[in-house]
């Protein structure tokens, strides 16, 4: 799985949420699948990028990573009664 493609995912599973800004990225292309996602994904605090300006989208996700966006995604979809 490609960075690009568990954002996409991520964001769809927290509904689609229009995005309060705009990632830094220079290697994200505004008009791809995962723009908005990225997008959402950067301001919302789920993801920074592999460098302060590149994302790798197509870079594949590393399971540590995955386990780290996992984890976020949970406490910002559905957070834990405390």
């Amino acid at each position: 799985m490609t960075r690009a493609q568990f954002v996409t995912i991520a964001w769809r599973a927290a509904g689609s949420p229009a995005p309060t800004g705009t990632a830094p990225f220079a290697d994200t292309d505004p008009g791809a699948y995962y723009a908005e996602a990225v997008d959402w994904a950067f301001a919302a605090g789920l993801v920074g990028g592999v460098t302060p300006t590149t994302f790798e989208p197509d870079g594949p996700l590393d399971r540590r990573t995955a386990l780290l966006l996992m984890y976020r995604l949970e406490t910002m979809v559905d957070p834990p009664v405390v």
